[in-house]
């Protein structure tokens, strides 16, 4: 929780650069948009992302209907380990700029993959019980949830 506090008064949203999912949409809100142009390019927006939810979970259903399991384990090892390392970049860079650091490119190099190495441990952890905490500690649900944090944060 001191982690969380800390890392939320230290990279402040109005001092970093917008991001997210706006440069991914189809509508991009301008201020000289009306609130009917508003409203539609919001219903569009949210158009878009209901039927990526839709496709991403019927595929999940047909996959499982037809017994892919390492399929839909490996997905969710990827998906995982992705936004894990994604989120550590962002937090990283974040960090570093607002301490006014400016990294060379070979710490670059270094410590992003680093990110992801620990963020694909600590997925393992979760996915893979043999692996994971299930072996050494037996099927505690708690210890499975808080493993990929374990795992980032080495």
């Amino acid at each position: 929780m001191a982690i969380v506090i800390y890392l939320l008064q230290t990279l402040d949203s109005k001092q970093q650069p917008a991001s997210g999912f706006s440069s991914l949409m189809v509508y991009t809100e301008k201020k000289t948009d009306t609130a009917g142009a508003i409203a539609e390019g919001v219903f569009v927006n949210g158009l878009i992302m209901v039927g990526m939810l839709f496709i991403v979970t019927t595929a999940l259903m047909l996959l499982y209907r037809f017994r892919c399991y390492a399929l839909i384990y490996g997905w969710l090892l990827f998906s995982v380990g992705s936004l894990l390392f994604l989120f550590g970049g962002y937090v990283g860079q974040g960090l570093l700029q607002a301490y006014g650091v400016a990294p060379a490119s070979d710490v670059q190099l270094i410590f992003y993959p680093s990110i992801g190495v620990f963020s694909l441990l600590g997925s393992a952890l979760v996915f893979w019980s043999d692996l994971g905490c299930a072996k050494w500690f037996g099927d505690l649900p708690m210890l499975r949830q808080v493993s990929p944090i374990f795992g980032w944060s080495k």
